[in-house]
């Protein structure tokens, strides 16, 4: 494949995979912890390396930088998704707005293991905009939820720069797709805890990093008594549904009183032999695609929902 002007020289790479790897020869200048939900921002020179670590297992952060000395010139999601693509990888760069147009970050280390997943997704999303106070109001219909807006809105009311700086992300360890129907779907970040990329400083900048939400992630942490209990749950359920077919019929009535119990059967015994439930997991992928091509089709669903966003396996565990 021709070499395209945006791609890095094989000098360019040898000397940043050199600098990846040399990482005894650096000195550490601080390190900033930014909590859940929470935003922070500091200064990076040129020539100095940004790490962004998962310290608290899986997570997502969301990245904006400026120009130290011109913070008009801020990172340009758009151009770097036209020039670089979808989602970033090591020997990418991040570009900044016109009219310099430049590098300003190249992404130079990535720790996060890739496994296949479905439609192609992967990580370090340049799709997906940030997360908003609205936006999370529209998914759920409730207003005032923490979101990466605000979080990048304070980090830099911290250093002095106005609300209006915030702007489109790159979404560090987001892992996102688009289905077969063009629709863009996320499912839960493929990065462990220790996992880190690292960014090479082209220019001397200023970073704002928000703690994206975390949902499994954080009501396991939040509650994990309730998480036990679903779980409990699911399992005795599954136990009635292979074990107790009679109770298994008795419960769908009280769930659906105005089917008659000819129909509730026959869609119990079709749901069965369909494999739609399975003893050790809430429901096999096949039977999966089956209910969600159905759903879709009537118009119940909107949105791509892959199975890896429905049933997260760290619920299990």
């Amino acid at each position: 494949m021709k070499p395209r002007p945006q791609d890095l020289t094989v000098d360019q790479l040898s000397y940043y995979a050199a600098l990846s790897a040399d990482v005894g020869a650096r000195k550490s200048i601080s390190r900033i912890y930014i909590p859940k939900q929470a935003g922070k921002a500091c200064a990076v020179a040129a020539h100095q390396v940004l790490r962004v670590t998962c310290c608290d297992g899986p997570q997502v952060a969301d990245f904006n930088a400026f120009a130290q000395n011109d913070p008009s010139e801020y990172f340009w999601s758009g151009r770097t998704r036209t020039l670089q693509g979808s989602h970033l990888h090591v020997g990418d760069r991040l570009w900044s707005t016109e009219p310099k147009m430049r590098p300003m970050f190249t992404f130079i280390t990535d720790t996060v293991e890739k496994k296949p997943q479905p439609h192609n997704a992967t990580s370090h999303d340049l799709i997906y905009s940030r997360c908003s106070e609205r936006a999370r109001e529209l998914q759920t219909g409730k207003r005032g939820q923490p979101n990466c807006n605000d979080n990048l809105k304070q980090a830099l009311r911290e250093i002095g720069f106005a609300d209006d700086y915030v702007h489109d992300a790159f979404n560090i360890f987001m892992t996102t797709g688009c289905d077969d129907q063009r629709r863009l779907f996320y499912v839960p970040s493929e990065a462990k805890k220790d996992d880190f990329v690292e960014l090479y400083a082209e220019i001397d900048a200023i970073v704002a990093i928000s703690c994206c939400l975390n949902v499994p992630a954080e009501l396991i942490d939040k509650d994990p008594q309730l998480v036990k209990g679903l779980v409990v749950g699911v399992k005795q359920g599954l136990a009635v549904t292979f074990d107790d077919p009679a109770e298994l019929k008795r419960v769908a009535q009280l769930e659906f009183p105005s089917a008659s119990p000819e129909d509730l059967a026959a869609v119990l015994d079709r749901a069965l032999k369909n494999g739609m439930w399975e003893r050790g997991a809430p429901m096999s992928r096949e039977a999966w695609d089956t209910l969600y091509k159905v759903i879709r089709e009537g118009g119940l669903l909107t949105q791509a929902m892959p199975y890896e966003s429905v049933f997260d396996p760290r619920f299990l565990n």
